[in-house]
């Protein structure tokens, strides 16, 4: 009996093992996947972890998800989960990605399934639908208020308004892509793009602060220190005072400090940037500020030494100068002051399309900023008074010597102002270009005061500029 028993037991087992079995694979064939690929975007952006949506054509708003997997970035959606459809062998499928939130999208791609369990879908790209190309930096300074903005806009997004101070303007229609002047605030500047297309909307926020001038001045305290030069082993009181011409919010101040002065105490947050230079980081809010930090001068035997502290707010720099620790004498010292270099010859160490080498008060020229079109390093760059083939009626002439080639240099703009009383005794005046002949170039007239007219245009890159004018005649009474 108890054989019998135990016999009957085992059977049952088999029985619920057997149920079981069937159950899971009817719940399995029961399913149908798509599955694909999705390649990560050009600006970088990794597709892992967007959330594909897997529709049928006749009513895209009913669908179902899936998260794409790091792992390759593949993903597999479940055909059978979209609400009130029954999948069918035959039936097309469509994925795509959507993420407003994030700004991008992929696809849609398209399948005929089949009765095989899963199909796979063709691979997808994800794309950026709002690309803004300028301005890409958080601080402008501007003397008009006036910034370039150029953006591109994926289809069908075309439809692009501007939301700044509360106001909506379109910006463009029908457009792929947008570039134009457009008149900001002095201060923060928050903008919203929208790009609007098949009654989805897409936001890019831009967050910018625009000023029209800037103070900057970076004072070393202690005793032995006086101007740029600093005694040797000194503990030393850096204060970095900032005037602007307006309210600004939420920007990085940078102290980029030498390695070899030991920071010992600081307001900021310290942190390693680079074999030669060590940061100071502040944020910023208001219009005139001050930040100190302490650090141990180097120790140097009898030869002084330079060092070049760096300063920007935001992307912008504010002061790039050299200081001279010494000994005994620092008058020994031959390499003269990098600031008054950055500002007189135009040697800088880096420059890039959004950092350009930027001078001021050039004679006749209030700004000149020099734009490449790639990163480079150590630039030098300097406005000389023409001293080549005579040029008839010239005022004034200048030529650009720089160790950038033609090729190398994006554009250049200038800011240049006119004195009235030097050029009343002309009748007109034009501004021309010069490499191997002269060309005339229109200008922008954007100001004037009781004694200037100021102008200011970009160039392509060029040898040199003159301003030609032929003087009035004055008739003798005879």
């Amino acid at each position: 009996m108890k054989q019998c028993g135990g016999v009957k037991l085992k059977m049952k087992i088999k029985i619920i093992l057997v149920c079981m079995i069937l159950l899971v694979f009817t719940q399995v064939a029961s399913a149908h996947f798509v599955c694909g690929q999705v390649e990560d975007s050009d600006d970088n952006r990794s597709a892992a972890w967007f959330s594909v949506r897997v529709y049928y054509i006749d009513d895209p708003s009913k669908y179902a998800g899936c998260d794409i997997s790091p792992e390759e970035n593949k993903y597999c959606c479940d055909v059978e989960e979209i609400p009130l459809k029954s999948w069918q062998v035959g039936d097309v499928v469509y994925a795509e990605i959507i993420d407003t939130e994030l700004g991008y999208v992929a696809g849609p791609v398209s399948i005929q399934t089949s009765g095989e369990g899963y199909d796979i879908l063709p691979k997808m790209k994800l794309e950026k639908v709002v690309s803004v190309y300028s301005p890409r930096t958080d601080l402008i300074v501007s003397s008009d208020g006036f910034v370039n903005f150029s953006a591109s806009f994926l289809e069908p997004f075309n439809h692009v308004e501007l939301i700044k101070n509360n106001e909506t303007d379109l910006l463009c229609e029908n457009c792929s892509v947008y570039e134009g002047s457009i008149e900001a605030d002095f201060g923060m500047n928050y903008w919203n793009i929208l790009a609007s297309g098949n009654e989805i909307i897409f936001f890019e926020k831009l967050i910018f602060a625009v000023l029209n001038w800037f103070e900057f001045n970076r004072e070393f305290v202690c005793e032995g220190c006086f101007s740029n030069k600093v005694k040797t082993s000194r503990v030393v009181r850096v204060d970095a005072k900032l005037n602007l011409s307006d309210y600004v919010n939420g920007l990085e101040l940078k102290e980029y400090v030498p390695v070899e002065w030991r920071i010992i105490n600081s307001t900021g947050r310290v942190e390693e940037y680079s074999e030669s230079h060590n940061v100071v980081i502040w944020n910023i809010t208001g219009q005139d500020v001050i930040r100190e930090y302490y650090v141990n001068s180097p120790w140097v035997l009898f030869f002084p030494k330079r060092f070049v502290f760096r300063t920007e707010l935001g992307d912008h720099v504010l002061s790039e100068g050299e200081v001279i620790v010494y000994r005994w004498f620092w008058f020994f010292y031959t390499g003269g002051n990098f600031l008054n270099r950055v500002n007189n010859r135009g040697l800088m160490t880096d420059i890039s399309p959004i950092k350009p080498l930027v001078l001021y008060n050039q004679g006749i020229i209030d700004t000149i900023a020099i734009f490449p079109k790639k990163r480079v390093r150590d630039v030098e760059f300097e406005l000389r008074p023409y001293e080549g083939e005579e040029i008839s009626d010239v005022i004034e002439a200048y030529e650009f010597y720089t160790n950038l080639e033609k090729h190398e240099i994006k554009k250049i703009y200038l800011e240049f102002k006119i004195s009235k009383d030097k050029f009343s005794d002309y009748e007109s005046w034009k501004l021309f270009v010069f490499d191997d002949l002269l060309q005339e170039v229109s200008i922008t007239h954007f100001k004037e005061d009781e004694n200037y007219f100021y102008y200011k245009l970009f160039l392509e890159s060029t040898k040199g500029i003159a301003f030609v004018g032929e003087k009035k005649k004055f008739l003798g009474i005879i």
